[in-house]
């Protein structure tokens, strides 16, 4: 399906914003808001055991909460070249992704990674989250 250049930028503008709101969830380390971005059916990989999340076993807001509680104060999150390709149903991003913290041991952590992202459905809900490479 062919969709008008402006239908195109609004679908963009919308996925953006998703990505906003979830990075500033996660900043925040607020568990509800984080997990309310994520499809009921999403897949997820993180760079932390389990590694892999599928529909059924994802994270929920404890789950979400107790990794939260891993971390002292706030968590730096930062999104740069976030590149977005979006149709009417579907989109696809990417992006050079930064996280930054202290854990509650004590441990500073400052991890550099490229996000994938594929979102899909009216309101758009992320489905897809993977970190393709950690410390670059």
């Amino acid at each position: 399906m062919t969709i008008g250049n402006k239908q195109v930028a609004n679908e963009e503008v919308q996925i953006r914003q998703l990505i906003d709101h979830w990075a500033n969830a996660l900043r925040a380390k607020d568990a509800e808001k984080s997990v309310s971005h994520y499809a009921a059916d999403n897949v997820m990989f993180v760079m932390a055991p389990p590694l892999q999340y599928t529909p059924g076993n994802s994270p929920d807001k404890q789950g979400v909460e107790d990794w939260f509680a891993t971390w002292n104060g706030p968590l730096g999150y930062e999104i740069r070249d976030l590149s977005i390709t979006a149709s009417d149903d579907v989109a696809f991003s990417h992006s050079l992704n930064r996280m930054s913290g202290t854990k509650t041991d004590g441990e500073k952590v400052d991890r550099r990674f490229v996000a994938a992202v594929h979102v899909e459905g009216h309101g758009f809900m992320l489905v897809r989250d993977l970190p393709l490479a950690a410390d670059l």
